[in-house]
C-alpha cells in the first residue's frame, strides 16, 4: 500500500516542450556566464579554483584580477577579456587565436602533468563556453573539433592519474 502511494507521488511529470525549452535557455545562459565572470578575474567559475584559494601564503589583491593564475590558464583570461571586449570586426581574429592556443594544448598535452592536463581542460571549456556565443563565425566543424579536444583531454588526464 505504502509502495504504490509513494510511486503515485514519484511519478514522472509532463512537461511541456515549452517549460523544457526555458529550462534549457536558463541553465545555457548561467553556464555561458561562467566564461564572463573568468574573463573578469574577480569571481572564478565553479570548476576552476585559483592557487590564492589553495595555498595558505599566496594572496592576488582583493577586488582585482587574479595575478596567481598558471600560464595556461592566464592566457585564458586574457583572451576571454578579449572575447568580451571585441568588436565585429575583431571577433574573427579572437577566435583564431583562441584556436591557436587550443592547437598549442593540442600539440603539447603529452608531456604535460596531471595539473597542466588539468588546467588545460579547464581552458578548453571556457573556449567552448566562449566559441558558442559566435555560430555565425564558428564552423560545425570547428566546433565537433573542439569538443573533441575537450573531450580528449579529460580523458587522456584521468589515464595520467
Amino acid at each position: 500500500m505504502a509502495k504504490s502511494r509513494l510511486s503515485s507521488n514519484l511519478s514522472v511529470r509532463v512537461r511541456s516542450f515549452q517549460q523544457g525549452s526555458l529550462t534549457g535557455k536558463m541553465l545555457l545562459s548561467q553556464v555561458i556566464d561562467y566564461s564572463r565572470l573568468f574573463s573578469e578575474g574577480k569571481h572564478m567559475p565553479p570548476f576552476i579554483y585559483p592557487p590564492c584559494r589553495l595555498s595558505p601564503g599566496m594572496e592576488c589583491p582583493s577586488g582585482k584580477h587574479h595575478t596567481c593564475l598558471p600560464p595556461i590558464l592566464a592566457v585564458c583570461t586574457h583572451l576571454s577579456r578579449m572575447f568580451y571586449s571585441r568588436t565585429p570586426g575583431s571577433t574573427h581574429f579572437v577566435v583564431q587565436q583562441i584556436y591557436v592556443h587550443l592547437h598549442q594544448l593540442n600539440s603539447e598535452y603529452e608531456n604535460y602533468d596531471q595539473e597542466k592536463m588539468l588546467q588545460s581542460l579547464q581552458a578548453a571549456v571556457i573556449y567552448g563556453l566562449l566559441c558558442s556565443q559566435c555560430p555565425d563565425i564558428v564552423s560545425n566543424a570547428d566546433a565537433a573539433w573542439l569538443v573533441s579536444i575537450t573531450e580528449w583531454l579529460g580523458i587522456y588526464g584521468e589515464h595520467k592519474t
